[in-house]
């Protein structure tokens, strides 16, 4: 498990062009793009083992490398995800989303984060970044409420390779 990402909700290029000037970047230093569909369920009652209960998700995703962490720019377009409802989504307002952690094939979220609750699990089903497609990359996403806990969202990140 390591820790090495840091992501902003953002909901127009105003806040995009916002969040990069505020870690001394351009918004044309964000390079990797990505748009992302996916299966998406949010909250506690589904289950990850079946996925015909999910809705479809899509959402944009920017990063900058340049800073030592992987910095996202996250915005979803359509279906379901687990901002909605929360005040800073609702205001429109940019807001830091979570914290990131790519996960080792097999490894398991730490136990302490196991009595969080759950606020979305997503398998991604399509890219458009050239890197995923080439490689036949997809992934899967745990996000855990830890806002009590820790003030954001923990964001667990599996790759599923070919």
């Amino acid at each position: 498990m390591k820790l090495d990402q840091i992501a902003y909700y953002i909901h127009n290029e105003r806040q995009a062009a916002a969040v990069a000037a505020y870690h001394g970047l351009n918004l044309s230093d964000f390079s990797v793009e990505d748009r992302v569909v996916g299966k998406v369920a949010c909250g506690r009652k589904f289950d990850p083992n079946d996925t015909s209960t999910y809705t479809m998700s899509k959402a944009h995703l920017r990063f900058n490398y340049s800073l030592g962490i992987e910095l996202e720019l996250l915005t979803y377009e359509e279906g379901f995800h687990w901002h909605m409802g929360s005040t800073p989504f609702e205001r429109g307002s940019a807001f830091l989303s979570h914290h990131g952690f790519h996960m080792e094939p097999g490894e398991s979220i730490p136990a302490m984060m196991n009595h969080c609750p759950v606020a979305q699990h997503m398998i991604t089903e399509s890219h458009t970044n050239p890197y995923l497609i080439e490689n036949g990359r997809r992934y899967e996403y745990l996000i855990v409420d830890t806002l009590a806990m820790l003030g954001n969202y923990s964001k667990f990140i599996w790759r599923i390779e070919g």
